[in-house]
């Protein structure tokens, strides 16, 4: 009697078995059936994935395909128009950015929480990183007439007014840069508090 020749799975097969039994409405039991697996293997590619011997980069990708998938089916259910987005300022976007970022969150999440897709996220970070998502000469302008508007009443003693586009600047070079958030505050005339209180006001 001749045994049954068992399938070499690769890598990327193995990562979107692991992907799928993530998903919504499945289990790694319906997964195992599906493709004729053992129930015991995809507990163990899961651990494998778990602790980095796959290639966690192709997992990451594959589990925001999935997430994007899931987006756009929500859209269409829902009837919004893919076409029809929202253009997102510069300071929107290095919110999404900053709100990634926190602990406790992650791309996927905050996608599903604004509704865009995952790798706008990726994209923004990385725009962010370079310090292209810093206002526009068009947007300080405008920045800077409500900067004027706003500061007319202040008294000559009051507290210096901190524009919103020179607090996300601020913020960004905390968050981005390698020195820490009480240099960088010491640097701009600020106290740590201040800035971690800027911080979490973007955070909301």
């Amino acid at each position: 009697m001749h045994s049954r020749i068992r399938r070499k799975w690769s890598t990327a097969d193995k990562l979107s078995f692991v992907v799928e039994t993530y998903r919504p409405g499945s289990s790694i039991a319906s997964v195992a059936v599906k493709h004729g697996l053992h129930k015991n293997q995809l507990f163990l590619w899961r651990k494998l994935s778990a602790k980095g011997l796959f290639d966690m980069a192709q997992l990451e990708k594959r589990r925001e395909e999935s997430i994007q998938s899931l987006v756009i089916l929500t859209q269409i259910e829902t009837g919004i128009s893919i076409k029809g987005r929202r253009n997102w300022s510069k300071a929107e976007k290095l919110k999404v950015v900053y709100e990634s970022h926190q602990f406790g969150s992650s791309v996927s999440s905050v996608a599903r929480k604004y509704s865009i897709n995952p790798n706008q996220i990726f994209s923004w970070r990385r725009l962010a990183a370079k310090g292209d998502l810093k206002s526009s000469p068009q947007e300080n302008a405008i920045n800077k007439k409500d900067d004027e508007r706003n500061t007319r009443n202040l008294k000559p003693r009051q507290r210096r007014y901190w524009p919103d586009s020179k607090k996300l600047e601020i913020v960004e070079e905390s968050f981005f840069s390698n020195e820490s958030a009480s240099k960088i505050a010491r640097r701009h005339g600020i106290t740590p508090a201040q800035l971690f209180k800027w911080r979490f006001m973007l955070k909301r």
